[in-house]
């Protein structure tokens, strides 16, 4: 409440005190703690922290009554004066003040109703009229807050109701929750009654299995007795015979080939490898041509790197979809050791065997254009670090002359029209070839390398006697004597090298009979590839010194190792025999 408003209240006390009013509120306030209105009042103000405390004090002569009825404006002068922000009143000193009998009434605003001690003497009316309009006009600013405090009051009720409500409501989940719990005790315990049920049952029939295994040892017990065959006493070879299986173990070191300088070159070996794996330089003859499709390992694969394809249909299939080879694949392991290569020795090394394969249209299909172009793409530094004469620069599809070089060439067959070889110069044509001859031989020098040493027979003839099952060495000794196997499966790689007739399938793949050696004499010795010509490394072998084709070479096939012989089916040329077991009843082919 404004200072002047309390002055105000402080000359109505004056009045009614002596009968004097003094207009206090144009005095000028000070920091006076103090305000002496006349001999008769004082009024002394005091500032606590909370709110400012009036003290009161008056000075009578003679009891007045009016003053002790003014306990009411007392109440509307603290109602005004306990603004913590009022300043303190000024101090007027009054000259008539005199000693006298002083009355103290102290207040606060936190305890607005003081006891008031009254002088006796009568009551003056009109101070409680002053009075009761002074508290009035004190206590309306505290209307305001009191509905504030009402309303928030009113607020928190709400609240509190609605957080009954909740509780309520999660009373009733728990409740419901509670129950939820007991149903879920009451299906644990009957799945626990179900699992000792089923423990139950698992234990019977833990007990019905053991007395059913026992009944089957009981049942087995004489039909073992009865399937077990009558001890085999192995043979006691002579000393003839044992002059006879020397001959055919250990096996020896791969015999050279004088006609392949790069024939034992380890960096030619690996270039080889590489060749072998590579189905680069293949083009199918599907439709569209595939170009990518058929390397050497896609039909010379497996333990025994022979034929991998399907054994219902042993024969391999090359380039052509439609027309299987009529032989069945030999395998590469040890077929280094063969004096000719193939089932009909239509080539005699290994070498010339990869060149043919290469550009035969129903195998690789490619032209040894081709090939060159892999090698100088693919196996530069590899080829270089073989052959003395580097690849040519021209193979380079950015050189200023890659025209030299056409992607693919090879030379025509007789009755066909010139093509991308024909239109090249004879010295191109040359170069091309060097190159195609040496991609031969370096794969001859991978497959040199594919050897299987120290069987069960050779730990067998090098002393081991437990190295052959019980009866291998009764089947040995038919093998040397009364069956006579020895005489064309001889030597260490078991195999003479050598051709005969012996009237098995023929012609499986075309239905039709397979001429053998009489048909592969004749490519063989117009080979420019063959051991004689400009390509060979050493043309003095005298492998093919009056060798000729001749009638009686008709359904003459080459002797094939038994080394590995147990990985590699299917049997005989063309494959008919799945195993081992069914050449023993095989018909033949008049």
């Amino acid at each position: 409440m404004a200072f002047g408003l309390r002055l105000a209240v402080v000359d109505q006390l004056q009045a009614a005190a002596c009968g004097q009013v003094t207009d206090c509120s144009t005095r000028p306030p000070s920091r006076s703690s103090s305000v002496t209105f006349c001999r008769h009042l004082r009024v002394d103000f005091a500032r606590s922290s909370d709110a400012l405390v009036t003290t009161m004090k008056y000075e009578l002569n003679r009891p007045y009554g009016a003053l002790a009825c003014a306990s009411g404006v007392y109440l509307a002068i603290l109602a005004g004066c306990t603004t913590a922000s009022a300043p303190n009143p000024t101090t007027i000193q009054d000259a008539d003040q005199a000693t006298a009998t002083d009355a103290t009434a102290t207040f606060d605003s936190a305890n607005p109703v003081e006891a008031v001690t009254a002088v006796d003497g009568p009551v003056n009316a009109a101070a409680p009229d002053i009075a009761s309009q002074v508290a009035d006009t004190a206590v309306q600013p505290l209307d305001t807050p009191r509905q504030a405090l009402d309303t928030t009051a009113q607020a928190l009720d709400t609240t509190a109701q609605a957080l009954d409500t909740t509780a309520q409501e999660l009373d009733t989940i728990g409740q419901e929750l509670d129950t939820i719990g007991q149903e879920l005790d009451t299906i644990g315990q009957e799945l626990d009654t179900i699992g000792q049920e089923l423990d139950t049952i698992g234990q019977a029939l833990d007990t019905t299995a053991q007395e059913l295994d026992t009944i089957g040892q009981e049942l087995d017990t004489p039909a073992q007795a009865q399937d077990t065959p009558e001890p085999v006493e192995a043979p006691q070879f002579s000393a003839a015979q044992w002059t006879v299986l020397n001959t055919l173990s250990p096996l020896a070191d791969v015999p050279p080939d004088p006609t392949n300088a790069y024939a034992d070159n380890a960096k030619a070996a690996v270039l080889g490898q590489k060749l072998y794996f590579d189905a680069s330089y293949s083009v199918s003859t599907f439709k569209p041509p595939t170009a990518g499709n058929i390397a050497c390992s896609s039909c010379h694969a497996g333990e025994a790197m022979d034929q991998s394809t399907d054994k219902v249909n042993p024969t391999p299939y090359g380039t052509e979809p439609d027309t299987p080879e009529p032989r069945n694949a030999l395998s590469v392991v040890n077929s280094a050791f063969y004096t000719w290569v193939n089932w009909g020795g239509r080539f005699d090394s290994q070498w010339a065997l990869s060149l043919t394969v290469a550009e035969n249209p129903n195998l690789f299909n490619s032209s040894r254009l081709a090939v060159a172009h892999v090698l100088f793409n693919k196996y530069q530094q590899d080829y270089d670090a073989v052959f003395p004469t580097p690849l040519n620069p021209a193979l380079s599809n950015k050189a200023a002359d890659a025209y030299r070089f056409p992607p693919a060439g090879k030379p025509k067959q007789a009755g066909q029209p010139d093509g991308a070889w024909e239109g090249m110069a004879a010295a191109d044509r040359e170069i091309a070839t060097t190159i195609f001859v040496n991609y031969g031989k370096a794969i001859a020098a991978y497959m040199r390398l594919c050897v299987s040493r120290n069987a069960p027979f050779d730990k067998f003839m090098a002393g081991n006697k437990q190295a052959l099952s019980p009866s291998a060495p009764n089947g040995l000794a038919l093998f040397i004597g009364k069956a006579n196997c020895v005489d064309c499966h001889s030597g260490p790689a078991l195999s003479d090298g050598k051709f005969h007739a012996l009237g098995v399938p023929s012609g499986f793949a075309k239905k039709v009979p397979d001429p053998g050696r009489f048909k592969d004499v004749p490519p063989l010795l117009a080979s420019p590839f063959n051991s004689n010509g400009k390509y060979s490394d050493n043309t003095m072998t005298g492998k093919l010194a009056g060798l000729l084709s001749d009638p009686s070479q008709i359904g003459q096939f080459r002797t094939k190792s038994l080394r590995g012989v147990a990985l590699s089916a299917p049997y005989f040329h063309a494959g008919d025999l799945t195993s081992l077991g069914a050449s023993r009843n095989t018909p033949t082919l008049s």
